[in-house]
């Protein structure tokens, strides 16, 4: 089932690509279920890619070298920021390095891979497991606890599904994927149409249900600009109508995306205070931070309203600020946005939704951890080298 746009795609001559395609589509089949089987799936991935460009005597990467070169550049300003680090926290420095090679080579080794190979496999498998989390998540909303994982749910402002990944907004982030990549399948072939149209209707209801405001806001922020450039004011409209008709008959809804948007919302109230203490410790080293995974080391006990609180800064941007300083801010941002760039040179639809996928997860993580939590990472660095992996459409610029 090949996607509109792409080409024939070049076999293997032995089975070594199908090895690595069958331990990605592990990673992303359990990627909302077992933290270990996706490290399993991506690194063996990546130890079979490694062999494979050996074997085949391929140092190249079908990659912009512009590319390649902000990365690196990146990597560079991580490795750099250990010497900002105390001596007794250099061990968590370098863990945090690791991690950023990691996050990276699954990029680059996605973005190589499926260069060469049909990403319909792929992006199906995702859809099935999420439709299976989905379920699982109306589980634990009729009982309590989900089927997968045990989870159960956890009491505050507002009952919100969790599923198997443990916490409301992680899951929102991958319906932020699995809505956009629905799109793309519904669009790939008329014949299954009908079931990715259950499998969006499925995720939108299970994104509601995670009352993740940030990632609703993103979602809607991203898409309408994307169907107003491509005259789809149908769906415009249709998604306007969905979003009135939403908060006029749910009161949950109007309270949870409207009503509770104050400073004295318990939520609201306490990321102002995290912000507050990462932006005065960004500013005291302002260029190159703290060092890499030291955050948690170097951010004061913060009294909330629910207690005392010592962890994430349910903001990537600052967090990243306090450990890289604004050097590191700034590769990250002209890494992203050259990558984005190269993958919408040619706007097909399928990248449009791509695209939707991915500004949507980087809106969100203004206010989450989505690039500190191994399961949302890893998500996102795999199907950002999925969406710039096109066939053909890569050049040595």
């Amino acid at each position: 089932m090949a996607l509109p746009s792409e080409t024939p795609i070049k076999k293997s001559p032995l089975k070594i690509a199908a090895f690595i395609e069958t331990f990605f589509l592990v990673a992303v089949i359990f990627l909302p279920i077992s933290k270990a089987l996706v490290e399993l799936g991506t690194t063996t991935a990546l130890v079979l890619w490694g062999i494979k460009k050996i074997r085949d005597r391929d140092a190249s990467l079908n990659l912009p070298k512009s590319i390649l070169s902000i990365w690196g550049f990146f990597l560079g300003i991580v490795f750099l920021s250990l010497t900002q680090t105390e001596p007794e926290l250099l061990g968590r420095g370098l863990r945090g390095c690791l991690k950023w090679i990691q996050y990276l080579a699954i990029f680059l080794v996605a973005a190589d891979f499926y260069s060469q190979r049909d990403r319909s496999l792929l992006l199906t498998a995702f859809t099935a497991t999420m439709a299976v989390v989905t379920f699982n998540g109306f589980i634990q909303l009729a009982t309590g606890t989900d089927w997968l994982r045990q989870n159960s749910l956890s009491p505050g402002r507002i009952v919100r599904m969790t599923s198997s990944l443990g916490a409301p907004n992680t899951l929102a982030a991958f319906y932020l994927f699995a809505l956009p990549i629905s799109g793309i399948l519904f669009f790939s072939k008329n014949r299954y149409r009908f079931y990715y149209i259950v499998a969006a209707t499925l995720f939108v209801t299970g994104l509601i249900l995670t009352f993740s405001r940030a990632a609703c806001f993103a979602l809607v922020a991203t898409s309408i600009p994307f169907l107003l450039m491509r005259r789809k004011f149908k769906v415009f409209l249709l998604l306007c109508a969905a979003i009135f008709l939403s908060l006029f008959l749910s009161q949950s809804i109007r309270s949870n995306y409207l009503a509770s948007l104050k400073w004295t919302d318990i939520t609201i109230h306490a990321r102002f205070l995290f912000w507050d203490k990462a932006v005065k410790l960004w500013q005291q080293r302002p260029f190159l931070g703290y060092g890499v995974n030291t955050y948690h080391e170097q951010i004061p006990v913060i009294q909330t309203p629910e207690g005392p609180y010592k962890g994430y800064a349910h903001n990537s941007y600052l967090q990243m600020g306090v450990e890289l300083g604004g050097v590191g801010v700034f590769a990250l941002a002209a890494g992203l946005g050259l990558v984005i760039k190269f993958g919408l040179r040619e706007r097909t639809i399928v990248q449009d939704f791509f695209a939707v996928a991915i500004l949507s997860f980087l809106i969100q993580s203004f206010f989450d951890n989505n690039f500190y939590a191994l399961q949302p990472a890893q998500l996102f660095w795999i199907f950002l080298g999925v969406f710039l992996a096109e066939p053909k459409r890569l050049t040595s610029q």
